[in-house]
């Protein structure tokens, strides 16, 4: 952005009728400089998620794997909440 070797998009979201604070207001300031967009946000939805090692091990549950999906921590939830209320 600075060396000017990047296309500001301003001029293109005008055209296509893009508001860049209509989806992600909170970040739309992370993809401009000196007052020109350089990127849109595609989503603010998490990709990733921590755990909780010793809230697993109390529990007696597994700690998650490669192999876990994203319903496996809710499959366990009663269980994770369970040991954490009677700890």
């Amino acid at each position: 952005m600075k060396t000017g070797k990047l296309l500001a998009l301003d001029d293109l979201m005008a055209k296509s009728g893009v508001n860049k604070t209509a989806s992600c207001p909170r970040s739309s300031n992370a993809f401009s400089y000196n007052g020109k967009v350089y990127g849109i946000r595609r989503t603010s939805t998490p990709r990733g998620s921590s755990n909780n090692k010793d809230l697993f091990k109390a529990a007696g549950v597994a700690e998650p794997t490669n192999d876990w999906t994203w319903t496996d921590p809710a499959d366990r939830r009663e269980e994770l909440t369970s040991a954490a209320s009677s700890g």
